[in-house]
């Protein structure tokens, strides 16, 4: 098990080796230039050559992945230039968002596929196993982000359980709430309090 675990680990670094040279050749191979969208259409020849130089795009490509890789080494992931910020601080603001996204949907994933699973194990053969594998088969091959579109329409714009965008109260922030006898944050926070009438509000 531990060679195993040993051998999964280490195969991680040719993987993060390729991942990191495929973004960076799907950035060489986009048309058009950073510094002239960066800069917009009005921008002078002299003021997009002179950003250029200050983002390395002067450089051969070779040049640039190498001093790429090392900062990434070195866990420096550079700056941001629409934010004018760190890129670390970019997803260091995003981060709790997003674990909070994934636990959420693994969990209902989890619930879903468990009680689907059983139900069709119990009821093999029937219409019920059929539909529970027909169910399973749509959702392995609609894509994500088509998905992600129809549950905003369904859940926000058509129920108005969820907000379309943004955050809300943080996660944390809304259970330590709820522990200390305050559930109507957790409930402002998902939005739900205006179709549902929850009686603590």
């Amino acid at each position: 098990m531990l060679n195993y675990l040993i051998q999964r680990l280490l195969l991680m670094i040719p993987m993060a080796a390729g991942m990191v040279v495929v973004t960076f050749a799907l950035l060489l191979i986009i048309p058009g230039d950073p510094a002239a969208v960066l800069l917009g259409q009005e921008a002078t020849p002299e003021a997009i050559a002179t950003l250029r130089g200050q983002m390395g795009l002067d450089n051969p490509w070779y040049v640039r992945l190498w001093d790429y890789t090392w900062a990434l080494l070195h866990g420096d992931m550079g700056q941001s230039w629409f934010q004018n910020q760190p890129v670390a601080t970019v997803i260091g603001e995003r981060l709790g968002a997003t674990i909070e996204l994934a636990v959420v949907a693994l969990i209902i994933a989890t619930l879903i596929g468990v009680t689907l699973g059983v139900i069709a194990a119990v009821r093999q053969g029937s219409l019920i196993d059929t539909l529970a594998m027909l169910f399973a088969q749509i959702g392995v091959s609609m894509p994500v982000y088509w998905l992600g579109l129809l549950l905003m329409l369904g859940f926000s714009v058509k129920l108005g359980w969820l907000p379309a965008i943004g955050r809300g109260v943080p996660l944390p922030e809304a259970l330590m709430a709820l522990l200390g006898g305050k559930p109507g944050v957790l409930w402002d926070s998902l939005a739900i309090w205006r179709c549902l009438p929850w009686p603590w509000r």
